[in-house]
């Protein structure tokens, strides 16, 4: 071997010593990468109606019709399409690569504040932690995780740039997470604060709280900059919203309903409970740290500015992300029975990278620390939140993968769980680091949370078993998928008794103009469920069809039916536009216009159409109920003829046909029980609601 072989063998080992925990670093990520990928596999779609609507929005409808504003997401995943019938597969392996993608910017946040060792183990515990199992959805939390980990190191990283620069920077890349998941503006006010804190704690006094309050218009000038400009590039003037027509209509119904904070603080106090809870149990040492920081100068003192700025970034992160959660929780509370108790921790989860970086954060200096009361005051208080927590929250909350897989992964109550074991374990590392800071924090990361982890894997293993078994929506979609043809798809209503389970076939079949009845199961199939742009009734569960309709498949599970109609379409109009038109010349009885249509505001509403309606009459309306309206027979009229239909709470297109006279010019509908939303008790909208109308279309018979 010649001196010139034995040198570069010489150089490559030493860049490979040198380099050992980076390579050890790449490796890990691509076994986890590995183990997330083989666990969602083969896995069927589960979270309804997200998934769906996602998929649909990505997939099926070009960025200008879709009515959530996350268009970079949906440009990215829309990708997709290129992957067939193999499109969710697809999606979680770019899931895969954003998830895994912020290991990188994990580490080198927590670079700050902890050694080389203790930065790479902690970025491999934030992606192998329970939040993994959103990788298995097509949703945007993988991707959104990715920039809340790139906002984070932005943040926190001493970067060599100007203060302004370093500030802009930042509220770039928040302002395009808000076109990823619109909950981002959330954010703003909290990166705002932490660019006031971090000019006033690099130059204590008014030149440092002015910079610093510069940088804070800086940060939130560059978030709408950014998003209105890519807003722009990708959707064109709909792009300049800063909530979208899905959410801002869901605050201007707010508004309008005159819901208030003041109404919604039972059950938001309500809903923060179980979240400080749920934190306490598995955080509790990095909460104590938080705390011991906060409360004492001396830890201040000791802990340095990095750590300093770490503490007020969780601080504010995570108070904003957590306020929204619980009001968002307390304004769903009145749903249903359940809707207040469910834990929604998905839309802070993304911050949980935070505590375990405050954990191994340099926070004292040596392995033992002078004899002080504060640190045990805190970890007694701790403990017995954790002890109370322990029994209140299975008794009194619901726990759901999809909302929060953290609390799940605790296994409170359920058999094969070591959640006893894990919750004398954070109360002895409380205990270890009252006497040690270092080994207390030692004890979280390496001991703690391994342990927590795996326990989560084995607690959320039977959900992921579950999903792997196709029910009867799932086999009824992929059959219409398999079967039919795009365009025959896109003329297929599916009518089961779930809403959740419609949507699961809907997904598989994979149409943009499909859509999904709700009926009672063995109900009849009225005639007036089967309009023009339906042509097949695909069916799950027991139902009789209409006269005439016959199955063209059937099994067990499901059956297949074609519905041909025939029509010769003569004119249509959207009530959400004005109601003097090309085909109504006026109508009576209907409130102002909505994005969707108008709500009935009367006993009856009277169509008045330009010309005279034809004597062989189809007619279509778009049409749901209100409140206490649904399930009640409503009654359509032309002339002497009426025809009665029950109508559910989502739109639904409902087909009748008349015979008239060749001179009529008014459609009359009545409401069988005009209430309003004050006269229920839900808020203070005094109009006499009863009926949603969307569309109305006419045409005749083509024979």
């Amino acid at each position: 071997m010649t001196l010139f072989s034995r040198a570069r063998i010489n150089s490559m080992t030493g860049l490979l010593r040198d380099r050992r925990w980076e390579i050890g670093f790449g490796m890990a990520l691509l076994i986890i990468l590995a183990y997330i990928a083989r666990r969602h596999g083969s896995t069927y779609p589960s979270v309804f109606a997200d998934e769906q609507i996602y998929s649909h929005f990505a997939r099926l409808l070009p960025l200008d019709e879709v009515t959530i504003p996350s268009y970079l997401y949906l440009s990215v995943y829309g990708l997709t399409n290129a992957c067939g019938e193999g499109f969710l597969r697809c999606a979680r392996y770019i899931n895969l690569l954003f998830f895994i993608g912020s290991a990188p910017f994990i580490y080198l946040a927590t670079r700050t504040v902890a050694a080389k060792p203790l930065a790479i183990f902690v970025a491999l515990l934030c992606v192998a932690a329970p939040t993994s199992t959103y990788t298995g959805y097509f949703m945007p939390e993988s991707m959104y995780f990715f920039g809340f980990a790139v906002l984070t190191w932005l943040s926190l990283a001493p970067l060599r740039m100007h203060w302004a620069i370093h500030a802009a920077l930042a509220g770039a890349v928040l302002g395009l997470m808000t076109l990823v998941k619109v909950h981002a503006l959330f954010l703003v006010p909290a990166l705002a604060l932490f660019m006031a804190y971090l000019g006033w704690s690099r130059s204590p006094g008014a030149a440092g709280l002015g910079r610093g309050l510069l940088a804070a218009i800086a940060s939130v000038a560059a978030v709408f900059v950014a998003k209105f400009i890519a807003g722009f590039l990708f959707v064109g003037q709909d792009g300049l919203q800063v909530l979208g027509s899905f959410y801002g209509n869901q605050a201007s119904d707010g508004v309008s309903a005159g819901a208030s904070v003041l109404t919604l603080l039972p059950a938001a106090w309500f809903s923060l409970q179980g979240h400080l809870m749920s934190l306490v149990m598995i955080f509790a040492l990095p909460i104590a740290m938080m705390a011991w920081h906060g409360l004492s100068s001396r830890a201040r003192a000791s802990a340095g500015p990095q750590v300093s700025a770490l503490m007020a970034y969780a601080l504010l992160m995570l108070g904003a992300a957590i306020a929204l959660t619980v009001f968002y929780t307390a304004s769903t509370a009145g749903y249903g029975p359940l809707d207040g108790k469910r834990l929604h921790a998905r839309y802070y989860t993304f911050a949980l990278i935070l505590p375990l970086m405050i954990a191994a954060a340099r926070t004292g200096t040596g392995w033992r620390q002078p004899r002080a009361l504060l640190p045990w005051a805190i970890a007694a208080l701790l403990s017995a939140a954790i002890i109370h927590a322990a029994t209140a929250l299975p008794a009194s909350y619901l726990f759901m993968v999809a909302d929060g897989p953290e609390i799940v992964a605790f296994g409170l109550g359920k058999p094969g769980s070591i959640a006893a074991v894990l919750l004398a374990l954070q109360i002895a590392v409380l205990a270890l680091w009252c006497m040690s800071r270092a080994l207390g924090a030692m004890a979280f990361i390496l001991v703690f949370m391994p342990l927590f982890i795996m326990n989560g894997e084995r607690m959320i293993a039977p959900y992921m078993a579950q999903n792997r078994n196709a029910n009867a929506y799932d086999n009824a979609g992929m059959y219409a998928r398999k079967h039919l043809s795009p365009e025959q798809r896109n003329g297929v209503r599916i009518v089961g008794d779930n809403l959740g389970e419609l949507l699961r076939a809907r997904f598989h079949v994979d149409a943009r103009h499909a859509d999904a009845v709700v009926l009672p199961s063995g109900s009849q199939i009225e005639r007036y469920s089967l309009p023009r742009h339906r042509s097949w009734l695909l069916v799950i569960g027991d139902y009789k069809l209409p006269q005439g309709v016959e199955p063209v498949f059937k099994t067990a599970e499901f059956s297949l039916a074609a519905t041909p109609l025939s029509n010769r379409a003569l004119g249509e109009a959207k009530l959400s536009g004005p109601l003097d038109n090309a085909l109504l010349a006026g109508a009576e009885g209907l409130a102002g216009p909505e994005e969707w249509g108008r709500w009935s505001n009367d006993d009856q509403v009277r169509l008045h159409f330009k010309s005279a309606l034809p004597k062989r009459l189809n007619l279509f309306l778009t049409m749901r109920a209100f409140g206490p309206n649904l399930g009640k027979e409503f009654v359509v009229r032309v002339d002497g003829a009426e025809q009665r239909v029950k109508l559910p709470a989502l739109q639904e297109e409902i087909f009748l046909q008349f015979e008239t006279d060749g001179t009529q010019q008014t459609v009359t509908i009545e409401v069988p029980q005009a209430v309003s939303p004050k006269e229920l008790g839900w808020s203070e909208d005094i109009r006499r609601l009863g009926l949603g109308l969307g569309r109305v279309e006419i045409g005749t018979p083509e024979n």
